[in-house]
């Protein structure tokens, strides 16, 4: 787990600058084209058509995904088409698994569950419940409009979203298209070869900077009040949040479903990391970038902790002591008996923030981050299950 904090106004701005920015040079970029076909929408006809994602792979396009419809509109109609080249060039991309069998379904189960969550997102309700079972996945026999397009195809549906998958036989490079749609029949879709994705790129740019254009000028929804809580406190509020959140996305990816999306989780979690943020402040009279780094530090270990020490999990009275412990060596400074896993995780942190400020790594230093970073992390963990053995 990596947690994100809170970026600065002035952050934000140089952000949405840098997206107009790389917006615009996408346009040039897409060149050379990719070395597979690429699908789109023949009818029925909706618009905006427009580029969605690309995943590029040694420079090459190898998936792309072109969307169709109103992306704000959450009744519909919307379809998106998911081109990803199969071939051997091509490294596996997510949803990019076989068509057949338990990847098939997975891979489409991922895809209704990523359109569930899109919708949700731009809702100011709360997110669409889960269904009461998984979505339903069939093969059956899906004719559609194009060059060898028609034949068996894997179709799921959820709720009011749909998706299919299928393999167009005779294409150069093999290919899988994944078809994602809601506010429309799935019989009544028909795709076709796609041949010029200029204009598909240029009405990209064109909703993402009217998107940028209309959130700028929203005021922000306010945040949610809180509970009082003070020093250790405000900090724990925060872990707890972070803790039961990555819970629940554990519990999703081994039910082999994606994890769902709550509108008003950011917002709860930009409270909560305020407030944090301002209690180390006061406390121990820092500068804000002091303390947002600490509070970086502090839920990130636990989140480490979560994910690679079986105990943290297993053991209430542990994981509680843990945390206890953490909390209060970050926001006061105290002297604790994790005190060798506490500096081991700092030593670990602090190398990897600094990592991520190197450009360009060649081959050979990146292995040898890639070999301290490991070692940092055995250590941090050799140091806690030392701390079980008292504790």
């Amino acid at each position: 787990m990596r947690e994100i904090p809170e970026e600065e106004e002035e952050e934000r701005d140089a952000w949405i600058r840098a997206l107009r920015e790389r917006a615009r040079q996408d346009v040039e970029d897409m060149v050379p084209r990719p070395r597979h076909p690429v699908y789109g929408l023949a009818a029925p006809a909706l618009t905006p058509a427009a580029l969605a994602e690309h995943t590029r792979v040694n420079g090459q396009l190898t998936s792309i995904t072109l969307a169709y419809g109103d992306w704000d509109a959450t009744e519909g109609p919307y379809v998106c088409v998911i081109t990803s080249a199969t071939g051997a060039f091509a490294a596996p991309a997510a949803g990019s698994t076989t068509m057949d069998g338990e990847q098939g379904e997975e891979s489409l189960r991922f895809a209704i569950d990523d359109e569930r969550d899109r919708i949700a997102a731009l809702s100011q309700d709360a997110a669409e419940p889960d269904p009461a079972e998984p979505p339903v996945v069939f093969s059956r026999e899906l004719l559609l409009i194009g060059p060898a397009l028609g034949g068996p195809a894997l179709v799921g549906r959820s709720g009011t979203v749909w998706a299919a998958r299928l393999r167009p036989a005779g294409a150069d490079v093999a290919v899988t298209v994944t078809i994602i749609g809601r506010g429309l029949a799935l019989e009544s879709v028909r795709l076709q070869t796609v041949t010029e994705l200029r204009p598909m790129f240029e009405a990209r740019n064109e909703i993402i900077g009217a998107r940028i254009e209309r959130a700028r000028a929203r005021p922000r929804p306010p945040l949610p009040e809180l509970e009082p809580a003070e020093g250790v406190a405000a900090l724990r509020a925060l872990a707890e949040n972070a803790l039961v959140t990555h819970g629940e996305i554990h519990t999703a990816v081994r039910a082999r479903r994606r994890p769902r999306h709550d509108p008003g989780a950011g917002r709860l979690r930009s409270a909560l990391w305020q407030r944090a943020v301002a209690e180390y402040q006061r406390l121990r009279g820092t500068d804000k970038r002091t303390a947002d780094e600490a509070v970086t530090l502090a839920i990130n270990h636990l989140g480490f902790l979560l994910e690679k020490a079986p105990w943290f999990t297993a053991d209430p009275r542990l994981r509680a002591a843990a945390t206890d412990e953490t909390l209060r060596h970050v926001m006061l400074a105290d002297r604790v008996p994790s005190e060798a896993a506490q500096d081991a995780w700092a030593l670990y942190w602090t190398g990897r923030q600094m990592r991520h400020r190197d450009l360009d790594p060649n081959p050979a230093d990146l292995l040898a981050l890639m070999a301290a970073r490991q070692a940092q992390t055995d250590d941090c963990l050799r140091a806690w299950a030392v701390w079980t053995e008292t504790a």
